[in-house]
């Protein structure tokens, strides 16, 4: 079965948008979960750049797990930013003061790609952030941390459904299984839900 209309425009508009933002060569950093769509970015963008993958979480997370895979499995270089209970507290102090209205949510979402962007020293960074549905106040702190979301920008104000994902993912060689993969949200993920209460 060959990939659909839709998933072939989703992947060249993709791949045009990282053109766009990443330097060719050039060192660009990822905020990598091992997720659906952080690995899809993955694939496309390390075609152009030098990627570096920083996955922000508990040691033991399932970003870490999963990123240690994808390292494995895609040989992706992979960096690890770790959290625990004092960081992550001041990661969420500081993302308070920079915006007092954001939701515990939002905050908790954020965490780990605040934690990336404190430790990212390339030209570009990327996150997998990929439904244009995200909350406002996130793509707000996004911008302002001058961190891109080719996906968000590809799916052009459209709901970008999962299974686009996936098939998108699987057309460019990802396992089935990988692709298939239940998601976590950023907190989870991240092993940090837990780390944040008061």
């Amino acid at each position: 079965m060959g990939t659909s209309r839709e998933v072939r425009g989703f992947l060249r508009r993709l791949e045009d948008r990282i053109e766009e933002l990443v330097p060719r060569d050039d060192r660009v950093s990822l905020a990598f979960s091992g997720g659906l769509t952080s690995t899809l970015l993955a694939t496309v963008a390390r075609k152009r750049c030098d990627l570096i993958c920083l996955v922000a979480g508990t040691p033991d997370s399932p970003d870490a797990r999963a990123a240690n895979a994808a390292k494995q499995h895609f040989d992706f270089r992979v960096e690890s930013v770790i959290l625990d209970r004092e960081i992550v507290r001041r990661h969420l102090e500081g993302m308070r003061a920079l915006d007092p209205t954001m939701s515990t949510n939002s905050l908790q979402t954020l965490t780990p790609i605040y934690a990336v962007v404190d430790r990212h020293r390339g030209a570009v960074l990327l996150s997998g952030f990929g439904l244009p549905k995200t909350d406002p106040s996130i793509k707000r702190m996004l911008r302002a941390w001058r961190v891109e979301s080719p996906i968000i920008d590809s799916a052009r104000g459209r709901n970008l459904s999962r299974p686009v994902l996936v098939e998108a993912s699987i057309s460019l060689g990802l396992p089935e299984e990988w692709a298939r993969g239940a998601h976590r949200s950023p907190a989870d993920g991240s092993g940090i839900g837990h780390l944040s209460e008061d």
